[in-house]
C-alpha cells in the first residue's frame, strides 16, 4: 500500500497494476483455491470463482474519493461493496447460502477489514 503523496507517486511509477485495473486482462486464469481443476482444488472446484485484482493500494479499506489537487483516490472498501452487490444481483449467485472471501498479503488484510 502507499500512505502519502511521495509513496503513492513512487508506487504509481513502479507498480501501477496495484493502483489501477486498467491494464488487467478481462479474464484471468489462476490456480489454487480459485482453480476449477478437481485435482488441484478438490474442495472448491465446483464453486463459482471471482478474482478481484488488487488495484486500490489501500488494503481494500479506503473510502477517500479523489478531490481537487490530488492525483489518487482510495476506494477499496467501495470496490468490495460493489463487487459483493453485483454478485448477489446474479440470479444463480443471489440464492447462495455461503460466500467465501480469500486473499493474500493486502488481499488478506482486506478480507479482515471488510468482514461484518
Amino acid at each position: 500500500y502507499c500512505y502519502d503523496k511521495t509513496s503513492c507517486e513512487a508506487r504509481w511509477l513502479r507498480l501501477r497494476t496495484l493502483m489501477s485495473s486498467d491494464r488487467w486482462p478481462e479474464v484471468k486464469t489462476v490456480g489454487g483455491i480459485l482453480s476449477s481443476d478437481r485435482e488441484e482444488n478438490p474442495h472448491f472446484a465446483e464453486a463459482n470463482h471471482v478474482l478481484v485484482p488488487y488495484c486500490s493500494s489501500d488494503s481494500w479499506s479506503g473510502t477517500a474519493k479523489k478531490v481537487a489537487g490530488q492525483k489518487f483516490a482510495f476506494l477499496g472498501a467501495e470496490i468490495v461493496n460493489e463487487v459483493v452487490k453485483e454478485l448477489f444481483s446474479w440470479e444463480q449467485l443471489g440464492s447462495g447460502r455461503e460466500l467465501y472471501l480469500a486473499g493474500s498479503s493486502a488481499g488478506g488484510t482486506g478480507v479482515l477489514v471488510n468482514l461484518d
